[in-house]
């Protein structure tokens, strides 16, 4: 049972997730957005059953330089202290990889799962395949005892390196699993279920995330970090803050156009 306390919490958690989530679908199904090509079913479906190799597997291209991505930024993190004026950037690209993780491995259940590129689609608007809220309540319960508050969480920074290896191993053996099981052509069915394992274990580590960022922010989550709901390649370079209120994430995003890079 969860602490009273938390249960307001558990909802604004949930909600500026599921928001974030929403709007990286959107953004991402631009025609403009680099990640475009990822909507394409029939080359995804193709690239999955033809093995890591393939040209048009990005489940399996993208995802070492995913992780090798959330080790370093960790690893920034890491090296820093909450007082340092690079925490919050630092902490909301640790957040950020794994809503990216989350999104991804809802993408793959869809690939899975659909039977054209219309379902894939159409299923691809549900945003994930699990309970944002069951799995936060979840992980506020392990790192909260009852009755205490967010600034009382048990986990640190030195903590989320444990959960980050974790989330690690689990997904990408279920990345693994779900590519071997897209070969043999006869059971997408059982990678769906991989990939709905790979939500839950970047589903928590987001959360876990979150609560520490938080914790070091004297409880508030209002002073929780985001970056935009868009590519790593894409971002304007500033920093949100939608656990303090909501935000439009789409007009964010028209508004803050994608830093120019060096040369540009």
């Amino acid at each position: 049972m969860i602490s009273p306390n938390l249960r307001e919490p558990v909802d604004r958690i949930s909600s500026a997730v599921y928001d974030w989530l929403s709007a990286e679908v959107a953004s991402s199904s631009q025609p403009d957005d680099v990640n475009i090509v990822l909507d394409n079913y029939d080359n995804a479906r193709a690239g999955l059953e033809g093995g890591y190799e393939h040209k048009y597997n990005f489940t399996w291209n993208k995802h070492n330089g995913h992780m090798d991505r959330l080790t370093t930024d960790y690893n920034k993190l890491a090296s820093i202290t909450p007082e340092d004026e690079a925490f919050d950037s630092c902490a909301a690209k640790v957040i950020f990889d794994g809503l990216m993780e989350v999104s991804g491995g809802y993408r793959n259940q869809c690939y899975a799962e659909a039977k054209s590129q219309e379902d894939y689609l159409e299923r691809r608007q549900n945003v994930i395949g699990i309970s944002i809220a069951n799995t936060t309540k979840y992980c506020l319960n392990d790192l909260i005892h009852y009755g205490d508050d967010l600034s009382e969480a048990r986990i640190s920074v030195e903590g989320l390196k444990k959960k980050k290896d974790h989330a690690i191993e689990i997904g990408s053996t279920a990345i693994e699993n779900f590519v071997e099981i897209m070969m043999l052509k006869k059971d997408a069915q059982r990678g769906a279920h991989e990939m709905i394992r790979a939500q839950h274990i970047w589903l928590k580590l987001v959360v876990d995330s979150l609560v520490m960022a938080a914790k070091y922010k004297h409880g508030e989550l209002a002073a929780v970090p985001f970056l935009e709901p868009r590519s790593i390649g894409e971002q304007s370079g500033k920093i949100w803050y939608p656990l303090h209120e909501p935000l439009d994430w789409a007009a964010v995003m028209a508004a803050n156009p994608p830093a120019l890079k060096p040369g540009q």
